[in-house]
Formats: structure tokens, C-alpha cells, sequence
């Protein structure tokens, strides 16, 4: 069962989730301001839509969709989630 689904019947596990996903998306923002700071992101995107953008493409969630509900496997979602967020991101895959 995943852990979203136990969350919503077992306070333990919603509470846990929140901290994982609280972490992951502090450490999300380190890096799209990072990113911002040094001027890598696409026109018109800011540190905080960038995170949202990485949130999107890197919550667990995502994963499950790409790899449990779409069947894809962890090499290829490897390679296309690379491509869409540094497009996503950047406006463009570099060479």
C-alpha cells in the first residue's frame, strides 16, 4: 500500500508523509534558488515556480504515475523526466 493511501486512515503516517514531503520540497527550493541565482532559468520563471515545477515532476507521486500507472520503466522515466525538466526549467535540453 502506498503511503498516501495509509496516511489518510493512521495519524503516524500522514504526519511522517508531511515531513518527507516538507523536506523534499525545502531541498527542492535550495536548488530552483540556486538555479535562479545564477540566471539558469528560462525567461518569465522564478525561484518559487521553479520549485512547484520540480515538486511536479519529483514528487513520489510522479514516480508512481510514470512507473506503477504508466508502466514506464525507472531507465526510460529516468531519461524523459532529465529531458522535461530541464526544458521545463532551462527552456531548452542542452546539448
Amino acid at each position: 500500500m502506498r503511503q498516501v493511501t495509509a496516511a489518510a486512515q493512521d495519524p503516524a503516517v500522514h504526519e511522517s508523509l508531511e515531513i518527507a514531503h516538507g523536506r523534499l520540497r525545502d531541498g527542492l527550493a535550495l536548488g530552483a534558488h540556486q538555479l535562479a541565482q545564477v540566471g539558469a532559468l528560462r525567461e518569465g520563471m522564478d525561484a518559487d515556480r521553479a520549485t512547484d515545477v520540480l515538486w511536479f515532476y519529483l514528487c513520489n507521486a510522479a514516480y508512481f504515475i510514470r512507473t506503477d500507472d504508466l508502466g514506464w520503466p525507472p531507465e526510460g522515466s529516468e531519461t524523459w523526466l532529465t529531458q522535461a525538466l530541464l526544458f521545463a526549467l532551462l527552456g531548452h535540453v542542452p546539448a
